[in-house]
């Protein structure tokens, strides 16, 4: 039982994503050699205690066969589930043929049906010869059938209703399981889509070297911040500047700014809210929302804030670098000033507190 149990979890496993659109062409022959080993193996044990040796042999075939499939449709050969796939059709016609030939028409063409459906969920084949595959595989289902009609079956001296029963709902049943799992894997495909999706939003709003917001990220976030205002709730805007960033980069090199960007990101992702929106505007500029605060304790909490980045140089190879940092403030007043007004003034009085020695908080009352 654990076999069998780890063949599932293994099968399973091989659900990927080749693209956004499909899933790996993998899983659903695998799934179907999943199926024929269970199967082959299933009706083996049956046919031995029924004493039908021609057909205990066909199955002590197809089962091994089945397992082997299943173990080289997993290797990375670009040949291997199309050879699978083909080869399985093959053997699914062959076996059912030597059923129908001992048993008469037992029902189990459906088996056939099912080895169709892998090829039309996961085009296995180019899309030019699946009509070609479909015709030859309807076309034994039908001759099949039909030789169940007019051959006398080997096994004529035996009671086969309960066998010929057991066959077409074994066949019926695997031809639900591979719908089943075909529908769980375009499941998986929507699944795993949409959480791409969500990732690639969340990148595209991300900053790559520090990973605070970005541009974006405040656009996103526009219509929240400013109906907030509306409301009644407080936002105040800040903008705030590395002073004398140049000069960091000059001395010790980009590869240093870098480091004090993501140092003070890092900083900003301790000292601030969750709720607050942290965002790196450009080069060493970062701007950040306050939300539900009010204008005075907006403006102690970035006083504070600057005084804690100011008492903690960096310490990079034995050189500490301080950092000073200019901050502009303005809070969120719509319609009489909207997220894009309050950015401009934040920014001004930021640029005004440059222009009056740096190192400082300046706010717009």
């Amino acid at each position: 039982m654990t076999a069998v149990v780890n063949i599932f979890k293994r099968t399973l496993s091989a659900i990927v994503l080749e693209d956004d659109q499909t899933v790996s062409i993998r899983f659903g022959i695998l799934v179907l050699c999943f199926f024929s080993t269970a199967i082959a193996t299933g009706f083996g044990i049956y046919f031995f205690i029924k004493g039908m040796w021609p057909l205990v042999y066909a199955m002590l075939i197809q089962a091994p066969m089945s397992v082997f499939l299943f173990f080289y449709c997993r290797t990375n050969r670009p040949e291997a589930c199309r050879v699978t796939y083909l080869v399985l059709c093959v053997s699914v016609v062959m076996i059912h043929f030597l059923l129908t030939h001992y048993l008469g028409n037992c029902g189990s063409v459906a088996y056939i049906a099912a080895a169709i459906l892998p090829n039309h969920f996961f085009p296995v084949l180019q899309k030019k010869y699946v009509p070609i595959l479909d015709a030859l595989l309807i076309l034994s289902i039908n001759g099949i059938f039909w030789y169940g009609l007019v051959q006398t079956p080997v096994y004529t001296g035996m009671n086969l209703t309960a066998c010929r029963l057991f066959i077409i709902n074994c066949a019926l049943l695997v031809c639900s399981f591979e719908l089943y799992y075909n529908a769980m894997g375009q499941q998986l495909v929507k699944a795993r889509q949409q959480a791409r999706l969500a990732q690639a939003a969340r990148e595209a709003s991300v900053d790559a070297l520090t990973g605070l917001g970005n541009r974006r990220m405040l656009e996103d976030r526009r219509q929240e911040l400013e109906q907030s205002a509306q409301t009644g709730t407080p936002v105040c805007i800040s903008m705030l500047d590395i002073d004398f960033f140049k000069q960091i980069n000059d001395t010790y090199g980009h590869d240093v700014g870098d480091q004090v960007l993501v140092y003070l990101a890092n900083t900003m992702h301790l000292f601030f809210r969750k709720s607050d929106i942290l965002v790196r505007w450009g080069g060493e500029e970062f701007l950040i929302a306050l939300c539900q605060t009010e204008l005075r304790q907006a403006e102690e909490l970035m006083e504070r804030f600057r005084l804690t980045v100011q008492q903690a140089p960096l310490l990079l190879s034995g050189h500490q670098i301080h950092i000073r940092l200019t901050i502009g403030l303005a809070m969120l007043l719509p319609p009489h000033r909207g997220l894009d007004d309050t950015v401009r003034a934040a920014d001004a009085r930021m640029y005004q507190g440059k222009l009056e020695g740096r190192n400082r908080v300046i706010t717009l009352d």
